[in-house]
């Protein structure tokens, strides 16, 4: 399974059986132990939609609104992914 596709899964399995920010957090946790993944946190995989959608060409004010972000939240996730990349260049 593709890494995309498993974080997708993973996030609606956390999101199907969330009912509160404790179980939210139990249920990624039990996705990411199905899916050998030990490494992440739900908000990586948030930040990753946002430097998705950006590459999509999707606008700061668009990934703002779908994601439910402050535009100056979007854009230090995009600056942080900007400065990432450079790093590793």
């Amino acid at each position: 399974m593709r890494t995309s596709a498993r974080l997708t899964e993973m996030q609606r399995d956390a999101a199907n059986s969330c009912k509160s920010r404790q179980t939210a957090s139990a249920s990624w946790g039990k996705a990411c132990d199905r899916a050998g993944v030990s490494d992440l946190t739900f908000h990586d995989f948030k930040g990753t939609a946002v430097v998705r959608l950006a590459i999509a060409g999707a606008m700061v004010p668009q990934i703002a609104t779908f994601k439910s972000h402050s535009r100056k939240d979007v854009e230090t996730i995009l600056e942080a992914h900007s400065r990432g990349r450079e790093q590793r260049c």
